[in-house]
């Protein structure tokens, strides 16, 4: 294989793919499939989340989310009666079958020293001689906004396109990061501005991203957390990307309020995330991003399409409609009253 065969799809699959892995060995160490085995040996079709997770000892909510991720891979199923073993995990990953594959328990133990394979490289030591893993927060702010840039830079054109920026003259970025969806939204409204709203430390890489888009001149900087502190108000488009992730239904119902109440009559509110089907298994990259919320955050989920909706009805937003983008997620869009209504 030669660099010309490797793309940039390819690099970020396998970038990724610990997450499948991490995934399986869980549900694997947690005992999910043997569990699900022997309900479904017992005759009782199928566990509910909140049924297995007594059986485990596990958190509920966590582990309905797991079990979502499993369905997104294949490895389990989700019906009216709950949930329970595909045909090939009863075959190999149930610890009653006599095809169970018990080395990959041995694998979750090499998982973790994998995990330290940059510190092993650096200090040529193995992963059991090194101090406890820390990183530094700045570090990892810079790392996360530089991620967010070239993901915004990526989508933002398809997303300025999808929703409608006629009469937009003053946008509203609510935990901008980078500021890469403004830059989009000013490159095509050459009369507009942009305000973004972020935490403190982010607001400084944000500046730098926004001179190298050339767009410094039109935008501004609010210092802020989004769940604590009040929003500027007065704007045609309050854009929220990638942020309700973060939170739990409940802050999501009180920034999305929020965020309706700093559009002018008439104005738009977007938000732009991962939009789940009810069952919450589709699309698939969301259910897996579900755990990387469990894993990352307090209180962070991916949220259905009801859930969303039911925000921004509650904040007085009419007209809300869905939209699909082509990296798997979605947008929704709020519309405030006014102007004629």
């Amino acid at each position: 294989m030669t660099d010309k065969n490797i793309d940039q799809a390819m690099l970020m699959d396998w970038a990724n793919a610990f997450r499948r892995s991490r995934i399986l060995l869980t549900g694997l160490e947690l005992g999910v499939f043997t569990a699900l085995g022997e309900a479904d040996r017992a005759g009782l079709g199928g566990l509910s989340s909140a049924d297995l997770a007594a059986r485990m000892g596990t958190e509920p909510r966590y582990t309905d989310r797991l079990l979502n991720a499993l369905v997104a891979l294949g490895l389990v199923e989700k019906g009216a009666q709950g949930f329970r073993n595909t045909p090939s995990a009863a075959e190999l990953l149930d610890s009653a079958s006599p095809r169970f594959q018990a080395s990959l328990l041995h694998t979750c133990s090499v998982y973790m020293t994998w995990s330290r394979l940059t510190d092993v490289v650096r200090q040529g030591k193995p992963a059991r001689d090194l101090p406890p893993w820390v990183e530094r927060p700045d570090t990892r702010t810079r790392h996360f906004i530089g991620a967010m840039q070239h993901y915004g830079r990526q989508r933002a054109p398809q997303v300025a396109n999808q929703i409608d920026l006629s009469g937009v003259e003053r946008i509203l970025d609510v935990g901008g990061g980078s500021g890469a969806f403004c830059h989009e939204f000013l490159g095509r409204l050459p009369c507009a501005t942009a305000t973004l709203f972020d935490l403190p430390p982010v607001l400084p890489l944000a500046q730098q991203y926004a001179q190298e888009a050339g767009v410094a001149d039109r935008m501004s900087f609010v210092p802020g957390n989004y769940n604590t502190d009040a929003l500027p108000g007065n704007f045609d488009l309050v854009f929220m990307s990638a942020i309700v992730h973060i939170n739990s239904d409940e802050q999501n119902r009180l920034l999305v309020a929020k965020g309706a109440a700093a559009l002018r009559p008439g104005g738009r509110l977007v938000v732009r995330d991962w939009i789940m089907s009810p069952d919450r298994t589709q699309p698939a990259a969301g259910a897996l991003f579900a755990i990387n919320m469990l894993v990352n955050t307090d209180v962070g989920d991916t949220y259905t399409a009801d859930e969303v909706r039911g925000w921004m009805e509650a904040a007085g937003l009419t007209r809300v409609t869905f939209l699909e983008t082509d990296d798997g997620g979605g947008l929704a869009v709020g519309e405030r009253g006014g102007m004629g209504q």
